[in-house]
């Protein structure tokens, strides 16, 4: 009978670690790397799933108390769980308290609490702090089609192609129908900083050069609020039935829990393919942008001859998705159907408000090797 008890035992124990495999051992010891920076007596406030590895001290906190004048030394979280925007329940006599991604965004926004550690999606805030963070290990996450959400719409469908690289590829078929709606979400969770996101696409097809074939864009606030676009035209496709990137830059001041990185405006008159979208925190620092002045004018830009008294196309620069600091990429195209000469390609009419400086590329067409 004492051989078959520990035998089950044993074959009890044996299964725990199929459980444990279910969890990044790189991001739990990150954890408690960014743990063992927090002060054995200091105070310390966080959430369900980091709580048990705190639990031994005497000033952890799962939930706020009840004054509204305490506050925490650190707080710690983990915005790759699902615990960070769900803990939350109702007290009786005290009511409903703020999930913890709530109260992190009032920390930051009230600048009471500096970031302190940022490893693989972790934060750890200081009370009073205003340096570097001592820990930075930038986010990098990949969406493929299937972290996406896309209308049911019979132009648009999921399929395989063998030289993706996510293996089955979002893929709107143009037949002359336009749509406002390709894809939009994942709706993720971000922290502060300055990021990258790559978006790889393909264009199938007859192309026109001046055309617009997609817009891209980052937004959160349930895309009330818009953190960088992109609109591409025939003439900025490489190649046709080539995979490339399209890279937009935005910049986080707080915690977002619903940033989308959308597909918006197909032309119909192409086909377009999403891969995947990859996202990088390039700095922990979210970089200045000009996104509080959208309407804000910049400058001018034309291609004109005869003197400037015949203008090929012109377009006008404003504050919107505009970085400071960072090179910003202005698409005018324009069609000569024979040789003009002296053609000018002038930037006029500029802003009293800010600083601007001009790179040269050389101009291609569609097709042309790069």
């Amino acid at each position: 009978f004492l051989s078959l008890l520990l035998s089950s035992s044993l074959t009890s124990i044996l299964q725990i670690p199929q459980f444990f495999a279910l969890f990044d051992s790189n991001h739990n010891r990150l954890l408690n790397e960014i743990i063992s920076l927090i002060p054995p007596e200091a105070s310390i406030l966080t959430q369900n799933n980091i709580f048990p590895h705190v639990s031994r001290r005497v000033n952890a906190y799962l939930y706020p108390p009840p004054s509204a004048n305490v506050t925490f030394d650190y707080v710690l979280a983990d915005i790759t769980s699902n615990w960070f925007r769900e803990t939350n329940f109702a007290v009786p006599g005290i009511g409903e308290r703020p999930t913890l991604d709530k109260l992190i965004r009032q920390y930051i926004s009230g600048k009471m609490y500096g970031v302190y550690a940022l490893a693989d999606g972790i934060i750890l805030l200081k009370k009073g702090y205003a340096g570097d963070p001592v820990l930075f290990i930038p986010i990098v996450k990949s969406y493929t089609p299937e972290s996406l959400v896309w209308l049911e719409d019979p132009h648009i469908k999921k399929q395989y192609d063998p030289n993706s690289k996510a293996g089955y590829v979002l893929v709107y078929e143009g037949r002359g129908n336009r749509s406002e709606v390709f894809w939009f979400g994942p709706y993720a969770t971000l922290v502060p900083g300055y990021y990258k996101a790559i978006y790889v696409i393909k264009v199938d097809g007859k192309l026109n050069p001046e055309e617009r074939i997609i817009t891209l864009d980052v937004a959160a606030n349930k895309g009330e609020m818009k953190l960088a676009e992109k609109t591409i035209n025939g003439i900025e496709v490489p190649a046709l039935s080539t995979w490339f990137n399209v890279t937009l830059y935005f910049s986080l001041d707080n915690v977002y829990t619903d940033v989308e990185f959308r597909g918006l405006d197909i032309s119909g008159n192409v086909n377009i393919s999403l891969d995947y979208i990859m996202v990088e925190q390039v700095s922990y620092k979210p970089e200045k942008m000009l996104k509080d002045a959208t309407s804000e004018h910049i400058m001018d830009l034309d291609m004109a001859n005869n003197k400037g008294s015949i203008a090929l196309n012109k377009g006008g620069l404003h504050a919107k998705n505009f970085i400071v600091g960072g090179w910003q990429p202005p698409i005018l195209t324009f069609t000569l159907n024979k040789t003009i000469t002296y053609i000018e390609f002038r930037g006029i009419n500029i802003g009293n408000n800010v600083n601007i400086s001009l790179s040269s590329h050389r101009g291609r067409y569609p097709g042309e090797n790069a």
